[in-house]
């Protein structure tokens, strides 16, 4: 078994590296080292500087995003390389130093290190409408042809722990680009419809809607929606089967809707979850509100929960209610296009700081950090855990672009995906 130190694309050996003669771990959990050290006076003296250089380096950079990780690397008889995150260390020499033998001294590397060893990936199959392989066109919205999301089978998956994923975009994108990613577990037999078209769906009482037809709309058309007054109304409700509202798997989604046209006025909206009761709609949950602005062409929602009950002790179909209240009296006029409804366990958020010529990202969900065309630039704040993917598990990996305010249906991009395996034991 080789050891080794790592940082960045750089590492030392701790055997047969100079002074550094042998390494081996001393307890179960892998976090004990005994070391040889072999050589003059000077030598071992810079190999321990080096070791601390290490440790030191570990410490202030755990957990820092964007930054190189320190590792402790493994490479086992059989040929895999794994490795470990460190958080720091310490060193103690063994016996003490004034009883330290002619040129070799004994120490003992005791690191604090993540509770996993993770080993790196070959770029993924990623499927779509589109085609199979490791890079997949994705479009910036989802109707009968084009996809914003790749399927990625359970086989691809292995390890024990979730696996983050280091995903690169790019594309001829110019502006402000504002990129969502998330994924869930998926089930091909029965998928959940991420997206409900404004054409769908029923409007409530005092709400009249009026489909458009339009090229830069998903499937070609918008539904432009009317009311008057201050009271708050059910701007449009959709009932999903009971088929689908299991495959909703009782998960929360951020809901997200594209609009044709910028508002005219502010807004407020939520979103209700609920089931047809003999009276009526009756809303069992409701995510927070939110006030869209004038000029705002994206709503965004607070997560919401579907459906909101037990999915394995009550089969029936879950209604979802989009609701808004307008702020002044008079007619008002919503042209909602579509809404996107994507899974919140495994989400990162990229949020523009820069205003780039062209897309061309790679966000690594193990340091939350975004590399620009490969150069660390600054170009988006990070929000989110990360996409992760459970281990044997078939996933739906999701995009969506906001470019200058505005999710624009033509907008095409390149996703790459390369996933990094965790397991809790060698």
């Amino acid at each position: 078994m080789n050891l080794q130190l790592l940082t960045g694309e750089m590492g030392i050996s701790l055997q047969e590296n100079g002074a550094l003669r042998a390494a081996r771990f001393t307890n179960s959990h892998l976090t004990r080292l005994e070391v040889a050290l072999e050589g003059s006076a000077d030598a071992i003296a810079a190999a321990l500087q080096t070791l601390e250089t290490y440790l030191h380096t570990a410490r202030a950079t755990a957990h820092l995003p964007a930054h190189p990780i320190c590792w402790l690397g493994v490479t086992l008889p059989d040929g895999q390389e794994w490795r470990s995150p460190l958080r720091g260390g310490t060193l103690e020499s063994v016996p003490h130093p004034a009883a330290r033998h002619m040129h070799r001294q004994m120490i003992l590397l005791e690191v604090e290190r993540e509770p996993y060893w993770e080993q790196s990936g070959a770029p993924l199959t990623l499927i779509n409408r589109h085609g199979a392989g490791t890079n997949a066109t994705l479009y910036n919205h989802s109707d009968g042809d084009h996809d914003n999301f790749v399927d990625i089978p359970a086989s691809q998956i292995q390890g024990s722990l979730p696996a983050p994923l280091e995903i690169t975009l790019s594309g001829a994108l110019s502006g402000k680009a504002d990129i969502l990613l998330a994924a869930g577990m998926h089930d091909p037999e029965a998928p959940f419809p991420h997206v409900l078209e404004g054409e769908q769906g029923v409007e409530g009482s005092g709400v009249s809607g009026t489909t458009l037809t339009a090229s830069a709309a998903s499937a070609g058309a918008y539904r432009r929606l009317t009311w008057s007054g201050t009271d708050e109304v059910t701007l449009k409700r959709y009932s999903l089967t009971a088929a689908q509202t299991a495959s909703a798997q009782g998960r929360f989604y951020t809901l997200m809707a594209r609009l044709h046209a910028p508002l005219s006025e502010p807004v407020l909206f939520w979103g209700e979850a609920g089931f047809e009761g003999t009276a009526g709609f009756e809303a069992l949950y409701a995510s927070e509100p939110v006030v869209l602005s004038i000029g705002a062409q994206t709503l965004r929602l607070a997560p919401i929960r579907l459906p909101p009950w037990d999915v394995h002790g009550i089969s029936a179909g879950v209604t979802l209610a989009l609701k808004g209240q307008a702020e002044s009296a008079g007619t008002h006029v919503l042209d909602l296009d579509c809404l996107f409804l994507f899974p919140v366990e495994a989400q990162v958020r990229l949020c523009p700081l820069l205003s780039l010529s062209t897309l061309a990202l790679t966000c690594d969900s193990r340091t939350r950090g975004v590399k620009f065309s490969g150069a660390p630039l600054l170009t988006h704040a990070v929000e989110g855990s990360g996409v992760f993917l459970q281990p044997a598990q078939t996933h739906r990996l999701y995009t969506l672009v906001e470019r200058n305010g505005a999710i624009n249906v033509g907008d095409a991009l390149t996703l790459q995906a390369r996933p990094f395996f965790r397991r809790r034991w060698l």
